[in-house]
């Protein structure tokens, strides 16, 4: 049975879910690893592949970037900055913002801390919404450092399952993942007729931002809600 690690927050649900349409005779073994262990449970064989929280110590080990996650600020619900949608740090230059680590406790520990209104944390957003709490709310801090999410195993294990399951993370179909690569067709020949593609007529129009409904027509600043100045009283 392959042995797949996660840290906290992350959900590898839809690469099970394909694994296991694909191979229903061979389900996978999920095992939950904190952090601080994602890198000694593959050195220890606790697992054969494990999704990381980076950063990571790479030595020996291959990896795959995934996804990078948003990183929120969690404040208690009637703290001022969950007026906004959006924020940026400078918003928050004047809070006092808590830190904690990935662990668990940890969390529901400064969690603790942000309820009593001592200060604001800084988590990825999957970590937020795993410790959610109705007297807490999060809001996204557009420049605050993301937490980039892989797929690591040690370079020596090659094994015909480790490189199935890279393979169905990777996005390759069944069919694609074992096949020879077919061998190139002979060219046909050009049509008499010339394409009437104009030139530029493939191009993508670039979107461009619409105002809100509803408002004067004019579109307000990221994270920040009218009638609010950024100077505080």
């Amino acid at each position: 049975m392959l042995r797949i690690g996660f840290v906290p927050g992350v959900s590898p649900d839809k690469w099970f879910h394909r694994w296991a349409e694909r191979h229903p005779a061979e389900p996978l073994q999920p095992e939950l690893v904190q952090c601080s262990e994602q890198r000694a449970a593959l050195l220890e064989d606790r697992v054969e592949l494990c999704f990381v929280r980076l950063p990571i110590d790479r030595t020996g080990l291959h990896l795959i970037p995934l996804y990078r996650e948003v990183a929120v600020v969690v404040a208690a619900k009637d703290h001022e900055v969950t007026v906004f949608e959006e924020l940026e740090l400078k918003d928050l230059a004047d809070e006092n913002l808590l830190t904690a680590s990935d662990h668990p406790e940890q969390i529901e520990a400064a969690l603790d801390l942000v309820q009593a209104g001592v200060g604001l944390l800084l988590l990825p957003q999957s970590l937020a919404r795993q410790h959610n709490r109705k007297e807490l709310r999060h809001r996204p801090v557009l420049d605050a450092p993301g937490s980039d999410i892989g797929l690591a195993w040690l370079v020596e294990r090659e094994e015909p399952e480790i490189e199935e399951f890279i393979g169905v993370v990777r996005g390759r179909t069944a069919n694609s993942s074992r096949q020879e690569p077919t061998p190139p067709s002979r060219p046909e020949k050009q049509s008499a007729k010339k394409s009437s593609t104009q030139p530029g007529s493939g191009k993508r129009a670039s979107r461009q931002r619409q105002p809100r409904k509803g408002g004067s027509g004019k579109s307000q600043p990221r994270g920040k809600q009218s009638g609010r100045s950024n100077k505080k009283r």
